[in-house]
């Protein structure tokens, strides 16, 4: 049975370094934890309950065998260019929007 929101961070181990890491807010994660040269690393698979046990040991099992045989490992990367500042400012504006009075927002709003 998986653990439940708790008022901490909850690992739930497998085996062979698979674990199902809850946190506390209600949401759940498949990680692997693996060591590349000297550094600890870990790698989230998936989400519970989208991704079932056999499929996170599925998607552990070719991280495994690439790390024995020393080859590098991927990591994903995001797909999206790193916003501009002017980017990072006008979409940080909006969500403040909401929390400001429209007086103070239309004294802070960008252009």
């Amino acid at each position: 049975m998986p653990p439940k929101p708790a008022r901490k961070q909850y690992i739930s181990y497998d085996r062979d370094r698979l674990f199902l890491r809850a946190g506390t807010s209600g949401c759940r994660v498949w990680q692997y934890q693996l060591r590349l040269g000297k550094r600890p690393t870990t790698i989230t698979l998936g989400d519970y309950p989208y991704m079932t046990l056999r499929q996170a040991r599925d998607a552990r099992d070719p991280l495994r065998m690439q790390a024995r045989a020393g080859e590098p490992i991927l990591h994903r990367t995001s797909r999206r260019r790193p916003a501009t500042f002017a980017e990072a400012a006008t979409r940080g504006l909006k969500r403040q929007e909401k929390l400001c009075t429209p007086t103070h927002y239309a004294g802070v709003k960008p252009g």
